[in-house]
């Protein structure tokens, strides 16, 4: 008895499931022949919406009305929510009688959304006299005349039946027919988007009738399994008291294609790309910061680095001038701290033609101070921080000496 009720449990379960995925599916249904079948359009119980049903036979299109009969669909306009039937014609060339009177013309299901939209223009034939009580056109002058005279078929049933009415039909959403009877007209033909402001037409376009339907509300539901095929949904009441599968926060409800829109990003693949981009996006910005803090450090350390040198060369020169100031050279003179001025014009500014010797660190040079005393000057190359400390780190004492013993050989 227990696994009897387990099982029975399972069933329903099983069941319940299976009735709610039908509910919701939003499956676009295959291609009917070489025409494309657009959601919300219906040829099988797994696909569509079961509320726009339409049936698919021998690649062909047809749509379905209330009073058993079916009409060649044509073309289909998912965007503008159109479609466009072949009114039957006439049965025959003698009685000028459409091929749907027994039925008494299109008659669609007022419980489907759809109806018939305001854009056909209808030519009726073989009219009755009731007919001139309405507003439609039934003058001599008429186009629907022209029509029926420039229609082989349509001239050879109806030409002996002198009146026919021009009229406009559809366009509220209780439109659901165009009819056809002997209390008014026996036959007809519909244009869609005819133009007859210009008065006669240099030809007739092909017949057509055109269908609109209402866009649908999100799938109902019962259980939140559901609106499983339904992404980002979820099964809530709506404001009338239905549960349905509404969108999340975020998203949309979009009728035509029947999804729950991405409204933060519209451009699912382009999000999608920008989503696997970002990583790579983040560690180029992450190298980008850590290459800019780096040369920032190595700046400030660079910068230091040389205020170290300017301060050490500055000491060594500072105290080099005390030193030099507080000695005396060997032949018992004191010493001078001479001027850059005083030192250029004593090597007549460095002169080639003056230059004793030089060495890796620097060049030294004969001096002529303006005593007439005779001098070794040691300039170091330019930024050479070595050979300023070498000539520094000789000392007072070495250049006192080198003075002297130039004087002295003098």
């Amino acid at each position: 008895m227990e696994n009897r009720a387990a099982s029975l449990l399972i069933l329903t379960m099983a069941i319940l499931c299976c009735a709610g995925r039908t509910a919701a599916t939003v499956k676009r249904c295959p291609d009917c022949g070489h025409t494309r079948v657009p959601y919300l359009l219906s040829t099988s119980p797994d696909c569509g919406n079961q509320q726009y049903k339409v049936r698919c036979n021998a690649g062909v299109l047809w749509l379905d009305t209330l009073n058993s009969s079916s009409y060649l669909i044509t073309s289909i306009n998912p965007l503008t929510q159109r479609l466009i039937i072949r009114p039957p014609g006439l049965a025959n060339n003698v009685t000028c009688m459409a091929a749907d009177f027994k039925s008494q013309g299109i008659l669609l299901d007022n419980n489907l959304p759809f109806n018939i939209s305001s854009s056909n223009t209808v030519i009726g034939m073989n009219c009755s006299n009731e007919m001139l009580t309405f507003s439609q056109n039934c003058s001599s002058n008429s186009l629907c005349h022209d029509y029926v005279k420039r229609n082989l078929m349509a001239a050879s049933a109806c030409g002996k039946f002198p009146l026919c009415c021009l009229y406009k039909t559809g366009g509220s959403n209780n439109a659901y027919k165009i009819r056809v009877r002997k209390e008014r007209c026996s036959a007809y033909v519909s244009f869609v988007n005819l133009d007859t402001s210009s008065g006669a037409l240099s030809s007739w376009p092909e017949p057509g009738v055109e269908i609109m339907w209402e866009l649908p509300q999100e799938p109902e539901c019962k259980l939140p399994i559901d609106c499983g095929d339904l992404m980002n949904s979820v099964c809530l009441a709506d404001r009338f008291g239905q549960r349905r599968c509404l969108c999340k926060a975020g998203f949309q409800w979009d009728p035509i294609n029947a999804i729950c829109h991405n409204i933060e990003c519209p451009n699912w693949r382009r999000c999608k790309r920008r989503k696997k981009l970002a990583p790579l996006i983040g560690g180029l910005v992450f190298a980008a910061v850590a290459m800019l803090i780096g040369a920032i450090i190595g700046s400030v350390v660079y910068k230091r680095r040389d205020q170290n040198v300017e301060r050490s060369a500055h000491f060594s020169l500072t105290k080099f001038r005390e030193d030099m100031l507080n000695a005396n050279n060997s032949a018992g003179k004191s010493a001078k701290i001479f001027t850059g001025k005083e030192i250029t014009r004593a090597t007549n500014n460095f002169s080639k033609d003056n230059v004793l010797g030089s060495g890796g660190f620097g060049e030294v040079f004969k001096g002529v101070l303006d005593d007439g005393t005779i001098t070794a000057v040691k300039r170091a190359k330019p930024g050479n921080t070595k050979g300023m400390d070498q000539i520094l780190n000789e000392g007072l004492t070495h250049l006192a000496y080198e003075a002297y013993h130039c004087s002295s050989n003098s």
